[in-house]
């Protein structure tokens, strides 16, 4: 039964939904998925009031009750970002940092964690011999457009409705 799932979202072999309904409900909901698709199993990776999901990490702020996302990197993340130096059309590398850039200003919720993040990937390009001046270009261009061209995807008006429980659930394929 869908009615406790508000929000559903799924990317390959990933999974996310935010669940308004009791914990009960949400492990009878997960079996019944489980037993009407037997060669896929799912593992509840997270819930509660904060889950991962791919590259971003979503989080229910108990203060004021809004959903906030910023940048998740797993423990595997390397600094592996294309160098500068690459043999690359140069356009192709500008356009991959720029591209990084966007990319935090959709996943970032609030503006002092986009400046943090902003910076956190300033300081990783550069170690990749990005020159800081090509990347301050880069950070005020997509800064000055965040509001109209590049807004968050989680914004400030997404407010649950009641007890919610976000939910990530990793299904695997076995063979049967």
């Amino acid at each position: 039964d869908f009615k406790f799932v508000k929000t559903y979202r799924r990317y390959i072999d990933d999974v996310f939904f935010v669940w308004e309904g009791g914990e009960s409900d949400l492990h009878n909901f997960l079996n019944s998925i489980a037993d009407s698709i037997p060669f896929l199993k799912f593992k509840l990776a997270s819930c509660g009031k904060q889950a991962d999901f791919l590259d971003t990490c979503i989080s229910l702020d108990s203060s004021n009750l809004l959903w906030k996302s910023t940048i998740h990197r797993k423990k595997t993340f390397r600094n592996n970002y294309l160098d500068f130096t690459s043999m690359h059309p140069r356009f192709m590398i500008v356009n991959m940092a720029r591209g990084q850039f966007i990319r935090i200003s959709r996943l970032v919720s609030d503006d002092v964690n986009f400046v943090t993040e902003c910076n956190i990937l300033k300081l990783l390009l550069v170690e990749r011999n990005y020159p800081p001046l090509l990347l301050d270009r880069i950070i005020t261009e997509v800064s000055e457009a965040r509001a109209s061209k590049f807004p968050p995807i989680i914004s400030k008006g997404f407010t649950p409705r009641r007890h919610t429980e976000l939910v990530a659930p990793s299904p695997s394929v076995t063979n049967s």
